[in-house]
């Protein structure tokens, strides 16, 4: 399966990626390349992540093709990260085989019609980061139905007792 990650849009709403704004779009690349290594490493076993940046490729020097097992494709002058991994998936030979990963309506909208699955940013985080779902975080069922028994209790049998 491969996964194409819209590499700015993914940095800004990883919390531990996004406080490398401050310090500079190297530093934010290379923190976003590792949390990509260790998500990969903690349950996308056998994916292939290419993760896509809006740039100036013809202004990066630094950066290899591939780091630590992630692809890493720099856009055109011109040219959003959002349209190339549109073009990504117009000439992918099994769409259906591939996931976008970005919160950004406009490429999840482009993708649908191929058949692409589209997951939230959210989809990147590690498993120890991850939320649980809402009902697990839910006790008070077990108390309320105590107290809707000892309720009942008192209404319905307590009533009958003194009969």
């Amino acid at each position: 399966m491969l996964i194409l990650i819209d590499g700015y849009n993914a940095a800004h709403k990883i919390p531990s990626v996004a406080a490398y704004f401050k310090e500079s779009l190297e530093k934010v690349r290379n923190r976003l390349i590792d949390h990509l290594v260790s998500w990969r490493s903690a349950g996308g076993k056998g994916m292939e992540v290419t993760v896509v940046f809006d740039g100036r490729r013809d202004e990066i020097f630094c950066m290899p093709p591939s780091i630590k097992g992630i692809r890493v494709i720099f856009t055109n002058t011109g040219e959003e990260a959002d349209d190339r991994i549109a073009d990504m998936i117009r000439v992918a030979k099994d769409p259906a085989s591939v996931s976008v990963v970005s919160d950004d309506n406009k490429i999840a909208n482009a993708c649908r019609s191929y058949g692409v699955k589209i997951h939230p940013v959210s989809f990147l985080n590690l498993p120890q980061n991850r939320k649980k779902p809402a009902s697990s975080d839910y006790k008070p069922a077990g108390m309320a139905m105590d107290a809707i028994t000892k309720e009942l209790m008192n209404k319905w049998v307590a009533p009958t007792r003194e009969r």
